[in-house]
């Protein structure tokens, strides 16, 4: 059924996330990786469409243009790839801290074997051109203070979705505002996005103020939409922006 949704909405390609192991390739799924979902680590698979290279009269005429993830710089920043060596500043800086992990889908590292394992699964996935995941670090010093990346790509209405984390020895600073900025800057003019969107847990307010203070309109709340990292379901605000908002600001 799936295969057949695929090719009636002019898909390229559908992804599956599951717990299940080596069932669907029987199908013509193809595991492609591991990742973490609701604070679960689930296999993921994808299947093309037989007809990849005919276009659906219902689809839009523009694709984005994925280039994967470049180095960015701001007045304050530069956004960049993982890389090993940030191992013990991601630990230290907010993966091993409970306030900071509070509305992240994953917890709070309790091991730093915990933080290498996940910086290696990121940077391997560097290897994709339509990945996007940038540390950010301080021009002046080089220090990690959080990241910021896409979490969900809609290759057929050309929209994103971000998510970010940021040091909370670093709030309340302007620094999140910066590197979402700039990555949305990113995302519209190198990659041809037409919308970008955003959610937060409606507890943790303080993620609204940055996407408004980035242009974001605020569209509503998505009830029992997402999950917690201790698996409760949680109400989500979700904010976006249009590529032509941008060119007008």
């Amino acid at each position: 059924m799936l295969e057949r949704k695929q090719k009636k909405l002019g898909f390229e390609k559908v992804y599956l996330l599951t717990s299940l192991e080596n069932y669907y390739e029987k199908y013509g799924w193809k595991y492609i990786g591991d990742c973490f979902s609701f604070g679960k680590s689930e296999k993921v698979y994808e299947i093309e469409s037989e007809d990849k290279n005919q276009k659906n009269n219902g689809s839009c005429a523009e694709n984005l243009t994925h280039i994967g993830t470049q180095k960015i710089e701001t007045e304050r920043l530069i956004l960049r790839r993982f890389e090993t060596t940030d191992t013990e500043e991601m630990f230290k800086n907010w993966a091993n801290n409970l306030e900071n992990c509070e509305y992240l889908s994953w917890s709070a590292h309790k091991k730093i074997d915990e933080t290498k394992k996940v910086l290696s699964d990121w940077i391997s996935d560097y290897s994709k051109n339509d990945y996007y995941r940038w540390a950010i670090t301080l021009k002046e010093t080089g220090e990690l203070i959080g990241g910021i990346d896409i979490i969900l790509i809609l290759e057929h209405i050309q929209c994103v979705e971000f998510g970010y984390v940021l040091s909370k020895k670093f709030w309340n600073r302007g620094f999140m505002t910066e590197a979402l900025k700039a990555t949305q800057k990113f995302m519209f003019k190198k990659i041809n996005t037409h919308r970008i969107q955003a959610r937060h847990d409606v507890r943790n307010p303080a993620s609204g103020k940055v996407m408004t203070k980035t242009g974001m309109s605020f569209e509503g709340v998505l009830r029992e939409s997402d999950k917690s990292n201790t698996d409760e379901w949680i109400n989500t605000a979700i904010y976006s922006i249009l590529r032509k908002e941008l060119e007008k600001a």
